[in-house]
């Protein structure tokens, strides 16, 4: 599949969703949450929160290397072969100050019914730094999109 394609699919899959399954690391051993997320238009960035007492947090904090997955499943036989995820790698880093108070708006925005959640002085924003979006389609159809890349960038004149 063209590298636009794959963009193009990976942006509409985004849109439709608004949780994830987020997977963090400390010491070797995996762990996975549900978490309420935006992006960025570029899809260089993956906006969440999470309280700061949480052991997403404390992992975040010693390891920011993280995946996610986004995927459209309904939980019926039929979504084996109509399935679509996305994974997601790259790095999560805390925002703060000016650059937390820019995201916010648009991060609230996207998820209103999680307003009062997203406001509390104990949660942390972050966003992943986006290596590559894995595309799986059906059980065998794989492509890649990497944002980073330049050739998705508008002052490249490429799509």
């Amino acid at each position: 599949m063209p590298e636009s394609t794959t963009r193009d699919t990976v942006f509409r899959l985004l849109k439709s969703q608004t949780t994830g399954v987020l997977a963090t690391e400390k010491e070797h051993r995996p762990y996975a949450n549900l978490v309420a997320f935006s992006y960025t238009d570029d899809l260089k960035r993956i906006i969440f929160v999470t309280p700061t007492d949480t052991t997403k947090y404390r992992n975040l904090s010693v390891n920011p290397r993280v995946s996610m997955i986004v995927d459209v499943r309904k939980n019926d036989p039929a979504d084996f072969s109509g399935s679509m995820a996305v994974t997601v790698l790259g790095q999560a880093r805390e925002i703060i100050g000016d650059e937390k108070a820019e995201l916010m708006p648009s991060h609230s925005e996207r998820l209103p019914g999680l307003s009062g959640f997203i406001d509390s002085h104990a949660i942390a924003l972050f966003q992943i730094e986006v290596d590559v979006y894995i595309l799986a389609q059906g059980l065998t159809e794989i492509s890649l999109f990497m944002p980073g890349d330049g050739r998705d960038d508008p002052a490249t004149g490429t799509a």
